[in-house]
């Protein structure tokens, strides 16, 4: 997690400098910390969001403008300043200044006009995102607003400060692409994200987070699926099974109905996922299903999209009628064995393996002479018969 740091009282103890590359642990940051502490006992003051990433600091809007203004201004005019690009767990470190004499006092948006700095503690802000979905460079330039007053009705209490502003989850994670296989082991049924029903008729994992983009007006909304609320629901027609699934990211939560449906040729398949609450279908971009008693998987992803929303799963993996043992059936992967890569490898070894043989029977076929014309003796004449 990237912190950044600001001391509004000049120090001999200064911050030290840290290599962007490196990365700081949890009993590293408290000794960081500590050597500002100790000189000092200043009143620590931790900002705290829930996601937080070191491309938010850089980022800017339409016009060109920062996430975060203010706290510029309140970094540029500190005493004494550092910023940590990464930095495993830094609010367990901070946990860590209890032994030290300090204690926790905690705030949020709903008792943040009852702050009052009454000694050398650590007060924490802890931003909450918003109940409402709205534009991420929105929510943070908000916090950033909130963050300037109440640092400075900090400031009229108590002048020496440590700001510290951090996070307690990265919000711009990449996943890694492994190199794709033919089968599946058995850690995929490790993911992070496991849904099944109580009557065990469906079982589907996918990796944490879950992308849903949907529209909001003329914006486009990004959000991140990361967990199941409740326990999904199940319902059988004939030869059709449908389970309903609620996900929850961030404040907000929606309900997912993923339809399957099979056939007379011992084939099932996932037709679609509709949101209920929006009533919107989404479709597989690709066919999504497999032979009975076999499960499906993709990797990297999958996604169900319509015009207005879709849903990305990573290494997803599912399958109906799953049965005794609540585990997978044989893997049919979504990358077909006769890939483009491996049809153009064909195509190519056949074109040339044809120049080959032609080029191999038109040298069979040269033929030397063997007659040669003396110029001192008889004119070599050639019949028609010859």
């Amino acid at each position: 997690m990237p912190v950044l740091l600001w001391s509004t009282e000049p120090s001999k103890q200064h911050f030290t400098e840290v290599s962007a590359f490196s990365r700081i642990s949890s009993n590293d940051f408290t000794d960081y910390i500590l050597k500002k502490v100790k000189a000092e006992k200043p009143a620590i003051i931790v900002f705290m969001e829930d996601y937080l990433s070191v491309e938010d600091f850089s980022w800017r809007d339409d016009k060109g403008n920062l996430a975060f203004p203010h706290l510029k201004k309140i970094s540029t005019t500190a005493k004494d300043f550092a910023f940590l690009p990464s930095v495993e767990n830094p609010k367990l470190g901070l946990e860590y200044l209890e032994s030290y004499g300090y204690s926790w006092k905690h705030f949020n948006d709903r008792n943040a006009d009852s702050f009052n700095i009454t000694g050398h503690n650590i007060y924490e802000f802890k931003f909450k995102n918003p109940h409402r979905v709205m534009d991420r460079m929105d929510m943070l330039k908000d916090h950033d607003k909130d963050m300037i007053k109440f640092y400075e009705k900090a400031m009229n209490k108590e002048k020496n400060i440590l700001g510290i502003y951090s996070g307690n989850h990265n919000s711009w994670l990449e996943n890694e692409i492994p190199r794709s296989k033919r089968e599946v082991s058995e850690a995929n049924e490790g993911s992070d994200l496991i849904i099944t029903d109580e009557k065990n008729l469906v079982r589907m994992t996918a990796s944490v987070p879950v992308l849903y983009q949907y529209k909001d007006g003329d914006k486009m909304i990004l959000a991140n699926i990361t967990k199941v609320i409740g326990t999904p629901t199940t319902n059988i027609e004939k030869d059709k099974i449908s389970m309903t699934v609620r996900f929850a990211f961030e404040k907000n939560d929606i309900s997912v109905k993923f339809d399957f449906s099979s056939g007379d040729n011992d084939w099932w398949s996932l037709d679609s996922a509709e949101i209920l609450h929006s009533k919107q279908t989404l479709n597989p971009t690709e066919e999504v299903g497999a032979p009975y008693d076999y499960s499906y998987f993709c990797n990297p992803s999958i996604v169900f999209s319509s015009k207005e929303a879709s849903l990305t799963f990573d290494n997803f993996q599912v399958q109906p009628r799953v049965g005794k043992g609540n585990s997978f059936g044989p893997v049919m992967h979504c990358i077909p064995y006769f890939s483009i890569a491996i049809w153009s490898g064909i195509v190519i070894v056949a074109i040339l393996s044809i120049v080959l043989a032609w080029g191999i029977v038109m040298i069979m076929d040269i033929n030397t002479n063997d007659r040669f014309d003396d110029p001192k003796g008889k004119t070599i004449t050639i019949t028609a018969t010859e």
